[in-house]
């Protein structure tokens, strides 16, 4: 009789955990299929000696990954953020080269170059939605570093 008791105890947790195992398994798979979605439309990320990558749901169900490739050297902090949906759309991608550089700039681009480039970067990026996204000059907008 124990050892039918035990038997069924075994079986019962085993079926308790095998939906976590399974989910677990779902999850990773849905965040290499974005992450390899992600990975044909942005620079090489071979430079980088780290990885991370989180999956997060909000509450109203959207999925959502963040990607993270950098370096921890303190001669060298560059370091690439993308933040994708569950379909590849990329929400962020940003790139810093790690350098701590704060004076002005001198061999800026121009507003229009800026835009065109801005462009190029979109349908690169997210080529399926490329021709709804609007780039617009907000002429209002004020900088230090304006190109004058």
């Amino acid at each position: 009789m124990k050892k039918l008791l035990s038997t069924i105890l075994a079986l019962a947790l085993l079926t308790l955990c095998m939906p976590c195992a399974f989910a677990e398994d779902t999850q990773r798979s849905e965040t290499e299929k974005v992450l390899s979605s992600v990975l044909e439309r942005i620079p090489d990320t071979s430079a980088y000696k780290k990885f991370e990558a989180n999956r997060f749901e909000s509450e109203n169900g959207r999925i959502s990954f963040n990607f993270s490739w950098y370096n921890e050297d303190e001669g060298d902090s560059a370091s690439m953020y993308v933040t994708a949906l569950a379909d590849g759309t990329v929400l962020g991608f940003s790139v810093y080269g790690g350098e701590k550089d704060y004076t002005p700039a001198t061999d800026k681009i121009s507003t229009d170059a800026a835009l065109v480039k801005a462009r190029e970067l979109v349908k690169k990026l997210n080529p399926g939605v490329s021709e709804k996204f609007v780039v617009e000059n907000n002429e209002d907008y004020d900088s230090l570093y304006t190109n004058e």
